[in-house]
């Protein structure tokens, strides 16, 4: 399991590339939150941070 440090470096890697780039499909696995798939198509990405070892990705609101 990777720690906190290395879930951030993960994280700012991953922002360079996806902030403000828009959200076209998903697949969410966890049956607990497939439900939300619509709720994140055609949002754009504001902010990638982390807590402890999750990973948090921010949307643009309309």
């Amino acid at each position: 399991m990777p720690e906190g440090p290395e879930i951030r470096r993960a994280a700012d890697r991953i922002s360079k590339v996806l902030i403000g780039k828009e959200i076209i499909e998903s697949n969410f696995y966890y049956e607990g939150i497939k439900e939300k798939e619509g709720k994140v198509k055609n949002k754009n990405i504001k902010e990638i941070t982390t807590r402890g070892k999750a990973m948090i990705i921010r949307f643009i609101n309309d």
